[in-house]
């Protein structure tokens, strides 16, 4: 016999669960409208509440690598056509972004990684953010030998 599904904030059971994005545990809709799955409508993401104060910590931990650049020292908005990355031409529909880490042009397909720095959610490519990655990754362990 088959257990019915649960929502694993208040235990209740429920046909319909929505999926957290990154723990893939299931939140009944009360739960869901009440604060227990938090959505990004951006990216079509949820996460639920552990998973999304999982995520700010680590946003905020990476961005103590990664400095924001001052809007002097972004790329001029007259210098590029299209999207750094994807190379599709700006227009009224597909507008110019800034990555605010290393100043590039992108569309807003491309600039979709988030940093929170003084309280505000920075976005930044993706070069940049694998670069905070590798900067903020703790190094690796030291090589054993082993003496026989």
């Amino acid at each position: 016999m088959a257990s019915r599904p649960s929502c694993f904030l208040c235990r209740g059971f429920a046909e319909n669960l929505s999926l957290c994005d990154r723990c893939r545990r299931g939140v009944c809709m009360n739960c869901a409208v009440n604060g227990g799955l938090h959505h990004n409508t951006t990216h079509g993401t949820a996460f639920c509440t552990s998973c999304e104060e999982s995520r700010r910590r680590e946003r905020m931990a990476l961005s103590q690598s990664l400095p924001m650049l001052d809007k002097s020292a972004w790329e001029p908005d007259s210098s590029r056509e299209g999207c750094k990355q994807c190379a599709r031409n700006f227009s009224l529909f597909n507008r110019r972004h800034h990555c605010r880490a290393c100043g590039g042009l992108y569309c807003s397909t491309c600039l979709t990684e988030e940093l929170l720095s003084d309280g505000k959610t920075h976005h930044v490519c993706g070069s940049c953010m694998q670069a905070a990655s590798t900067r903020s990754a703790p190094p690796p362990p030291p090589l054993v030998q082993s003496i026989d």
